[in-house]
């Protein structure tokens, strides 16, 4: 008789939102369940970035081209800058998982999840810090 084998112990994982809850033990400690996490919330900040950026422009159909105006002058403000680059933030480590997730897919690296979290996370880094300037440059 064939056993099923279970190495990363799905059987007793809850899956959907109701996952989230189970992040004090188990699998919340490896490289993968981190970069599934942070891909996900990337992912949602995002989609609520666009969200926003298409009432935003939408602003124009709504109160014309003066309301516009008054809409672009105000996303100049600190807030929003600093808003602006938490999305660059999640942009940048999104891509650059999201290459990551597309190599697994491609059956490449699989087996060096940890190592390959660690440099996606390098590689955001640097690219952050590099993008960083533009936005402080913005705040002053």
């Amino acid at each position: 008789m064939y056993k099923l084998q279970d190495p990363i112990g799905t059987r007793n994982r809850a899956y959907g939102v109701s996952g989230w809850k189970a992040f004090s033990s188990g699998p919340v400690r490896k490289a993968g369940m981190w970069a599934w996490i942070l891909h996900r919330i990337s992912g949602l900040a995002i989609i609520l970035f666009l969200l926003l950026h298409i009432w935003e422009i939408s602003s124009a159909n709504r109160g014309g081209t003066n309301l516009f105006n008054q809409t672009m002058a105000g996303l100049k403000a600190p807030l929003y800058v600093v808003g602006e680059w938490l999305l660059f933030l999640a942009v940048v480590y999104h891509g650059i998982n999201g290459v990551r997730l597309v190599l697994f897919d491609l059956n490449i690296g699989v087996k060096k999840q940890k190592t390959l979290f660690w440099v996606v996370l390098g590689l955001s880094a640097v690219l952050i810090a590099a993008g960083t300037s533009a936005f402080l440059s913005l705040l002053v």
